[in-house]
């Protein structure tokens, strides 16, 4: 009776070890779709998904990643990796993209920024941004209204699946920097080291989708015929210029005119070269006290540069407080907002 009992055991045994693989088979089972083909930049996501039922074809057995994605897929589509997380209302209609975008970027489960207080245009929201700012996107396909079924299953697998996000440390790693031929190949290195002392990820978010650096041997002239500047920012391409042997002078100056451009610090722009302007010419020089502008553009270099002296910042924190505690607050504070917040922003209370 114990032989049997053993045997029966066994048996039971290897049917629940078989059903256990043939489960997993069909969990995970290979689908293709002659329009999506190995070669397709959707090939990864769409065999992914669909092999674990997440996502199906069309009757006539293709998938259509070209077809516009509509919020009845998309809700689907979370209903399946993610039952408990918000989804827009589902109906046959296209989604916007921007509800897609700020769906992955919320499940990627990286912290998100509060870019419309920091000088992003108001209908680009914060997902979309963070987004753009890692690579995940393009910054000229932001404005398209709706996604295709092909990108949405691809932004999802970079973020959910392949967990292939990275957000900048610093102005750093998301700057585009371009070094003119007849310029030291390792003005690039300078350019970065510079660029890294801006502490912040809320400035590195919103500075990098919009301006680039360019280093050249030589400026042109500016409006009134200047040729010895070491710097500049093109506003309109959205371009800081440096001259090869102004990098070190210029990069954070030219950065504290981007702040400015961006809004993060016009409001009080004003006010405080008003109240401190004297001051600031006293510690830094003439230049500083040419207009408001180049007020803050000095005292951000200023404030960079001395990051480490603690006498310097004592210095400035006592003959400029005011200026000091916004650049302060500019570069050192953390408006990130967490999971729930940014939920709500998303999809209301």
């Amino acid at each position: 009776m114990k032989k049997i009992s053993n045997k029966i055991l066994y048996i039971i045994a290897a049917l629940a070890a078989f059903l256990l693989v043939i489960s997993a088979f069909a969990s995970e089972r290979p689908i293709g779709f002659p329009d999506v083909p190995a070669s397709s930049c959707y090939y990864d996501a769409v065999t992914y998904f669909a092999g674990k039922g997440v996502v199906s074809g069309q009757e006539d057995g293709q998938f259509h990643p070209d077809d516009i994605l509509t919020s009845d897929e998309w809700s689907g589509i979370l209903d399946s990796i993610h039952p408990s997380f918000p989804r827009p209302s589902s109906t046959p209609s296209p989604i916007s993209s921007a509800s897609v975008y700020q769906s992955i970027w919320a499940m990627s489960g990286e912290k998100t920024y509060a870019v419309k207080e920091y000088g992003f245009d108001s209908d680009l929201d914060a997902g979309t941004t963070a987004m753009v700012v890692t690579g995940l996107i393009h910054k000229d396909d932001v404005r398209h209204p709706t996604v295709t079924r092909g990108e949405a299953l691809r932004l999802l697998y970079e973020v959910v699946v392949k967990k292939s996000v990275a957000v900048p440390s610093s102005l750093a790693d998301c700057f585009s920097i371009s070094i003119a031929e007849d310029c030291d190949a390792d003005s690039e290195q300078l350019v970065r080291s510079i660029l890294a002392k801006f502490p912040n990820n809320q400035l590195a978010l919103m500075l990098a989708y919009k301006y680039s650096v360019s280093v050249l041997s030589k400026l042109p002239e500016d409006s009134a015929g200047h040729t010895e500047r070491l710097g500049y920012v093109d506003e309109g391409q959205h371009i800081i210029y440096l001259k090869e042997s102004g990098i070190s002078q210029a990069l954070a100056h030219e950065v504290g005119h981007v702040i400015e451009a961006c809004n993060v610090s016009y409001s009080k722009t004003w006010e405080l070269n008003k109240m401190e302007g004297s001051a600031a010419v006293s510690l830094m020089g003439k230049y500083v006290g040419k207009n408001a502008n180049e007020f803050i553009a000095e005292s951000t270099r200023y404030f960079i540069e001395n990051a480490g002296n603690e006498t310097a910042m004592t210095t400035m924190q006592k003959s400029m407080p005011k200026t000091y505690e916004h650049l302060t607050s500019v570069m050192n504070a953390d408006p990130i907002l967490n999971e729930s917040q940014f939920l709500t922003l998303v999809y209301g209370d």
